[in-house]
């Protein structure tokens, strides 16, 4: 899979209770000027087992490369600290697409 141009690291997480933590990720890119509250994008692609089920596409596209999942997160830090990290208070959401694979991260993922 070629390198992705959206990239980021997960460098600190605060686990606050099971299912609220505080994620700071460090962008590969520079972040742009933001106002907290503002949102973007976060996201992961699927694994190859869940790329496997998906299901056929009727324009007879290959539906079983991984698919990138993405969700929309206000973004919980000052500007003043964008060159180190973005900050998000994240909530699992149990069968969301997203949050259960985003509570797998690790800090340096």
């Amino acid at each position: 899979m070629a390198k992705d141009p959206f990239n980021a690291t997960l460098v600190e997480r605060q686990d606050l209770t099971a299912e609220l933590a505080i994620f700071r990720v460090r962008a590969d890119a520079p972040v742009k000027d933001f106002i907290p509250g503002q949102y973007t994008t976060l996201g992961l692609y699927q694994s190859p087992e869940e790329a496997a089920k998906n299901p056929p596409s009727r324009t007879g596209k290959d539906n079983t490369k991984p698919k990138l999942i993405l969700r929309a997160y206000s973004i919980a830090s000052s500007p003043t600290v964008r060159d180190e990290h973005v900050e998000f208070f994240l909530v699992v959401v149990d069968d969301g697409e997203l949050t259960p694979k985003l509570w797998q991260l690790k800090e340096g993922d």
